[in-house]
């Protein structure tokens, strides 16, 4: 069944606006409305696919609605909603909106999870920006594949030249770029192999350090797609440190968005010679509970001392509109000791939140492993989130103000610049 007016007012704002960006004339109009139904007959295809079956008018009545995070839910649960995504996205594209020219099937299931249009409109504006980012950056690396080649070429020439105007019958070592050198050229590969080899021994001898992947079920899909990364880069800068720990991914399920994410940036993950252990049990089935110590910002107890023998445990969650202790929740109800990390004593906090993503963490902890100066290992924290000497002062100087505001109710204090100008007494 098919609902001709509401398909028609589907069509006709759809064909509107390829007529804007093609600047037709404006007084072009639709007289028949079975003409608009031939048109969009290869469209509707998609949305019948192998079940000719399907309420058209449910969906027409859809798109003529208000922007409802429910609607999606209420259309029938045999719909493809895959063909209803690719139908949503080519008027979106027909009526000048910014979307990608192509998407993957990861991203058409990430852009099927969102509940309402706006926020689809907005991931599909995300990944376009992306692709014209990945674009861009392809055209800059072409440009420099050709210089670097015309600079090779220099020096090919400069060689020959150089070559003609030797004594052949002279011999001699000359050190420069592509010629002699004391030095053997390190590859990357080899780089590679050092840095797991550290890991390898992290992993029989060092210092063991739990990431806890228990907390999916709080987090969108954006959110978590952001904790697969933080992860990746986490694990970047603990494979590059000198020390590092042996890195344990638990509650980790192969079917989560994290592992998907993880898997996708790093193909070798699941080879069984790759340094990174992951378990999808939890971490109280292979050590102790007293050996345990998870960090929380929402611990009481600061962590003075970095403990060498202790475990710690790193909530694999990213920073969240709402603040709700879910990891010392999880750390109380399995009798863990919570600890948080002593920002408060060494910093002086800006405007900002004091939650910090997984990978600052990690090499707050490798440097005050190693270091056990606490004023170096937070160098880490960024620096917007930290006030500036000036912001100290201008701190010092309103609290001043008010405890003598306090003392003199009758009185008007006023500052400039920094400091304070003087007093006037009330009428």
């Amino acid at each position: 069944r098919v609902s001709a007016v509401h398909l028609c007012k589907m069509i006709r704002r759809a064909v509107f606006g390829v007529m804007r960006h093609r600047q037709l004339e404006k007084s072009y109009k639709f007289t028949n409305a079975s003409n608009i139904i031939k048109i969009s007959a290869s469209k509707l295809q998609l949305l019948k696919r192998d079940e000719p079956t399907y309420d058209i008018s449910r969906i027409s009545r859809y798109y003529s609605t208000t922007n409802e995070p429910s609607k999606l839910s209420e259309l029938p649960e045999e719909f493809d909603r895959r063909a209803l995504m690719e139908l949503e996205v080519d008027l979106l594209r027909q009526e000048g909106h910014t979307v990608p020219s192509v998407l993957t099937d990861t991203q058409w299931d990430d852009l099927s999870a969102l509940p309402s249009r706006s926020r689809r409109r907005k991931f599909l504006r995300f990944l376009a920006l992306n692709e014209f980012k990945r674009e861009n950056a392809k055209k800059k690396k072409e440009e420099r594949s050709l210089r670097f080649k015309a600079q090779q070429e220099q020096l090919e020439a400069e060689k020959e030249e150089e070559k003609k105007n030797k004594d052949p019958n002279e011999i001699y070592m000359e050190y420069g770029l592509g010629k002699n050198t004391l030095y053997f050229r390190i590859y990357d590969t080899a780089i590679n192999h050092f840095r797991h080899g550290r890991l390898m021994d992290a992993m029989l001898w060092g210092q063991s350090l739990i990431i806890d992947m228990d907390f999916n079920e709080h987090m969108n899909v954006r959110e978590q797609q952001n904790t697969g990364d933080q992860i990746q880069e986490l694990f970047g800068d603990n494979r590059r440190h000198k020390s590092p720990f042996d890195l344990q991914l638990y509650n980790m399920s192969k079917d989560s968005v994290p592992y998907q994410r993880l898997l996708r940036m790093i193909p070798v993950l699941e080879k069984p010679s790759f340094p990174l252990t992951i378990m999808e049990h939890n971490y109280l089935h292979d050590f102790p509970k007293e050996q345990l110590v998870y960090l929380t910002p929402d611990a009481r107890e600061e962590m003075i001392k970095f403990d060498h023998n202790a475990t710690y445990i790193i909530g694999g969650i990213v920073d969240r509109s709402d603040s709700e202790p879910l990891t010392l929740a999880k750390a109380k109800r399995e009798g863990l000791r919570v600890q948080k990390l002593p920002l408060d004593r060494y910093l002086h906090w800006g405007m900002g939140g004091k939650s910090l993503t997984l990978n600052q963490i990690i090499n707050i902890l490798l440097d005050i492993k190693e270091s056990g100066n606490w004023e170096y290992a937070l160098r880490h924290v960024p620096k917007r989130k930290v006030k500036n000497e000036e912001e100290k002062i201008q701190a010092i100087l309103r609290r001043e103000q008010k405890i003598m505001k306090l003392r003199n109710p009758n009185k008007k204090f006023y500052q400039s610049k920094g400091r304070f100008k003087g007093i006037i007494e009330k009428d």
